[in-house]
C-alpha cells in the first residue's frame, strides 16, 4: 500500500500548497510577484471539482 495517498489526495495537497486566499492578484502583479498561486475561493472550488473528476477519469481509463 502506498504511503503517499491516493491520486485525488495527492492532487488536493498540491492545490492546497498554492492556495493563498484573501490576497490581491492585482497587487501581486504591481509588485512583480507573479507566483503560481490561487487567490480566489471560487477558483479553488472549481479546481477541486476538476481534480476529483480527473482522478475518476484516470481510474476508469487506467485501472
Amino acid at each position: 500500500m502506498s504511503k503517499q495517498g491516493g491520486l485525488s489526495y495527492q492532487m488536493m495537497k498540491t492545490l492546497q500548497a498554492i492556495f493563498r486566499p484573501g490576497g490581491s492578484r492585482h497587487e501581486d502583479k504591481q509588485h512583480g510577484r507573479n507566483q503560481d498561486v490561487i487567490r480566489s475561493i471560487g477558483t479553488m472550488q472549481s479546481m477541486v471539482a476538476d481534480v476529483h473528476e480527473f482522478a475518476r477519469f484516470i481510474r476508469r481509463q487506467w485501472p
